[in-house]
C-alpha cells in the first residue's frame, strides 16, 4: 500500500503549481476572447466572411515618399 505524505508536503507543492496553472488558464481564456473579438470584428466589417488568418503585406512605399 502506498503511503501518502502528510498535507504539508502537498500544500507546498500546490503553492508552486496552482499559480502557474491559474496563469495558463488565464492566458487561454484571454486568447479565446481575443480570437472571438477579432472574428466578430471581421464579420462586422466584411459582412460575415470571418478572418482567414492570412496577413496581407504592407503597401509598398515609393522612394520619394517622406
Amino acid at each position: 500500500m502506498t503511503v501518502l505524505a502528510h498535507p504539508g508536503h502537498w500544500l507546498v507543492d500546490a503553492a508552486y503549481v496552482l499559480p502557474v496553472a491559474a496563469f495558463l488558464v488565464w492566458l487561454g481564456i484571454n486568447e479565446l476572447r481575443t480570437r472571438r473579438a477579432k472574428r466578430a470584428e471581421g464579420e462586422a466589417d466584411e459582412g460575415g466572411g470571418g478572418s482567414s488568418g492570412v496577413v496581407s503585406p504592407p503597401p509598398e512605399r515609393s522612394p520619394n515618399a517622406g
